[in-house]
């Protein structure tokens, strides 16, 4: 595979055998790892080019009514071709039109070798948004000139294959052959690339005296359990809470500000076109003041304040001047990553000292390294192409990610299966019998957000922190709350409940016994560790089985009889296009009471199935430690059982025994044929579980939004948070108008 034909076909349309020709060809060879030779011309297709596809290409008929003919030029394109491997992005499309080129010029079809770089893109660059060549070729700084024209396309394809084939590579000899065995069924040839590659990788070796590759250098990768990851960042060190006396600390903060946001201040150099603004720096004066006072404030800034800026600078400094972490809360990840990668970077440049600063987020959003060791150990075999891909996806990301954060991937929608086999939680977490403990992704988060002195979070973690008693977050004492308004709304969330007949499936199939599943692996190593126990724990499995048959039909009954009802009587229509209605146990009575009969049944059948597990669980031998792969089973299924007993709690909570302080509905799914149903609970009074924790506790928190008043009062939000139960000295307000002059510069139309 060291010489390759990069092409690209530009066509009247997708379709060759319904009579779409090539209008343009663009060719460029590559003859080890070095662009030696391009070709490019117009073709007459012997048709009219669709307006489509002028407007697409640029190409119109005036361009191609002197063109040559496909057989005049395909000659000199098939000797180019010749004993070359065929490269395209999309190749299957490009492909096509070759081999019906191939057969309408009399020639025999083309059996070489086939790569694809937008498979290889994929599998290579797994935290890409896009994988369309114009988005690649920006992303990675490519020369395009004329996105949609043969000669451009296939130079660009050319570069970025040239790009891949670095990144290849770099890799690692033994992420490489992990990725050999993944491949094996894709479209194009990538495992004769792979394993090209893994040869040139091994001659490398005994010139080492037996010792790591340059491609290994331990200075880049952490090679551990036949896995490589981007070595570890040296740890944070904070530098607010360093005990330091800086000069700027005696600053009044007035001075402070000035320094930053004045003529010659280091904003004017950071950001271009900053303009000094008045409610800005009001803002920044009252949250100094609420933090040094230790007092609650909530501010309305109008749209154009520049809220960002106006809580981080003043809470940076006052943090910094206290030797404190500061904590602040945004509505959603998109947010988090943009204050972070944004304001704070601004921040970092345009103030006189140096902070640290780091995000943090629910523990699902992590990488657990010992189940995604366990996913890639399973066979190949069985599983689908795409699984694969993610996987391969997985394994490259892994030499690429400091974070393992789940929003950096690109996964496509069968990855989020293989996630909620592979995210960290702490029902099957091993803690520090885990060997990968010391390379934990999630474990390193948390230290991270210990240790720096801005810590940005959402609103849902905020409210998980606040609901496990504050083993989430590090302690703090002053925390900004930015979008406030979603606050409500997320405490109601995460303080209320929900269940739906979704999890319950899920549950069922993760607690299959069928082959592959986590139970079936289970039994197969312990037979295979203590043969003894062969017969027992086969006759388990065997048990295990008519009772999953068994459980899993009182479950369809269940949810048949759970949609039917809800579905009659549902009206609203939410967002997500799902209808709603309210019930309470009472509603279930006369020809109803099957479904709480029905409940029961399926609870009774659930603890039965749970018994057994765990009865096979306990097969192992106490008094010997078994293999790793055993002990890593027994955790995920011991933690399967907890989230089996947590929906049993639901179901009960849900359908057989209220609770007053809740309000409760269901939602059915109305735009797709899957017969879903979500149960949910909301507290009807959330304001209790703010006002004492939080609040009351805390010694400053700043609540910021464009939306906080109704009717030019705060008391309605007060009243939601529990801000009314405390001293009046202790909550301050500010409402801000927007700088903007709707009435002058805003058109409605």
């Amino acid at each position: 595979m060291n010489r390759l034909l990069v092409v690209d076909f530009e066509t009247t349309g997708s379709h060759p055998r319904q009579g779409d020709s090539i209008i343009q060809i663009g060719a460029v060879a590559i003859d080890d790892g070095q662009i030696t030779e391009s070709f490019s011309t117009l073709i007459h297709p012997g048709q009219d080019i669709p307006p489509f596809i002028t407007q697409l290409t640029g190409i119109t008929n005036e361009m191609v009514a002197d063109a040559p003919s496909l057989e005049e030029v395909f000659p000199d394109f098939l000797r180019l071709l010749d004993g070359r491997a065929f490269v395209a992005h999309n190749a299957s499309f490009d492909l096509q039109f070759l081999q019906e080129a191939l057969l309408s010029q009399g020639y025999y079809a083309f059996d070489g070798y086939v790569l694809d770089t937008v498979e290889l893109s994929r599998v290579l660059l797994p935290m890409q948004n896009s994988y369309r060549l114009g988005e690649l070729a920006t992303e990675l700084e490519i020369e395009h000139d004329n996105p949609h024209q043969a000669d451009s396309d296939a130079l660009a394809t050319a570069q970025l294959f040239l790009h891949l084939l670095d990144i290849l590579k770099r890799l690692p000899l033994v992420t490489i052959q992990r990725l050999q065995m993944l491949v094996s069924s894709f479209r194009s040839d990538i495992e004769v690339l792979l394993r090209q590659i893994e040869m040139e990788k091994l001659i490398e070796l005994p010139e080492l005296d037996g010792g790591p590759t340059k491609t290994d250098s331990s200075d880049m990768w952490d090679i551990y359990r036949q896995l490589a990851l981007r070595k570890r960042e040296e740890r944070l060190t904070a530098s607010l809470k360093r005990p330091h006396v800086d000069a700027t600390v005696t600053k009044a903060f007035a001075d402070q500000l000035e320094d930053v946001l004045g003529e010659n201040g280091h904003m004017q150099a950071q950001m271009s076109g900053y303009q000094r603004r008045d409610a800005q720096e009001a803002m920044m004066h009252a949250v100094y003041e609420a933090m040094e006072d230790g007092a609650h404030l909530l501010v309305e800034a109008g749209t154009g304040t520049g809220k960002s800026l106006a809580y981080l600078l003043p809470g940076i400094i006052w943090a910094h001047h206290n030797q404190q972490q500061l904590v602040v809360s945004t509505n959603t990840i998109q947010l988090q990553e943009q204050l972070f990668h944004k304001e704070i970077a601004t921040l970092q440049e345009s103030l006189p000292f140096s902070f640290t600063a780091s995000t943090l987020k629910g523990r699902g959003n992590y990488l657990c390294l010992r189940k995604f060791e366990q996913a890639v150990d399973e066979p190949v075999e069985g599983s689908s192409q795409e699984m694969r891909l993610v996987k391969g996806q997985m394994l490259t990301w892994l030499t690429q990610t400091v974070t393992g954060d789940v929003e950096e991937l690109s996964m496509p929608p069968s990855g989020q299966l293989l996630w909620q086999q592979v995210k960290s939680d702490t029902s099957s977490c091993l803690n520090r019998a885990c060997p990968w403990f010391s390379r934990c992704y999630y474990f390193q988060a948390k230290e991270r957000a210990r240790d720096v002195d801005v810590l940005i979070v959402n609103h849902a973690l905020f409210i998980s922190d606040l609901q496990a008693e504050n083993r989430i977050l590090p302690s703090y004492e002053v925390a900004i709350v930015d979008e406030a308004h979603h606050l409500e709304d997320a405490a109601t969330q995460h303080l209320g409940k929900q269940f739906s007949t979704t999890q319950l499936l899920f549950l069922l199939d993760r607690a299959s016994v069928e082959e592959n599943g986590a139970i079936a692996r289970f039994a197969e190593e312990l037979q295979s560790w203590m043969p003894e126990v062969k017969e027992d724990v086969a006759a388990k499995l065997l048990e295990l089985r008519k009772q999953s048959a068994a459980l899993r039909e009182k479950a369809q009954q269940w949810t048949q009889l759970l949609y039917a009802w809800a579905s009659d009587r549902a009206e609203e229509t939410t967002d997500a296009g799902r209808e709603t209605v309210r019930y309470r146990i009472e509603s279930f009575v006369g020809k109803h009471e099957k479904i709480r009969k029905v409940t029961k049944k399926l609870i009774e059948g659930m603890t039965a199935y749970a018994s057994s597990i765990e009865q096979l669980l306990r097969t192992t031998p106490q008094e010997e430690k078994p293999p790793f792969a055993i002990r890593s089973l027994l955790t995920d299924l011991f933690g399967l059982i907890k989230d089996w007993q947590t929906a049993v709690e639901l179901l009960h909570f849900f359908l057989l025994e209220q609770d007053a302080e809740y309000v409760y509905w269901m939602e059915v799914e109305s735009r797709t044929a899957r017969k879903q149903v979500h149960l949910s609970a909301a507290l009807l009074k959330v304001s209790d579980s703010l006002a004492e924790p939080l609040f009351a506790q805390k010694r400053s928190l700043i609540l910021t939004s464009a939306t906080l008043t109704v009717k030019n009062s705060f008391s309605y939000i007060k009243s939601q948070f529990g801000l009314d139960q405390l001293p009046e000295e202790r909550v301050r307000t500010l409402s801000l108008p927007s700088p903007f002059h709707y009435e002058e510069q805003g058109l409605l139309l």
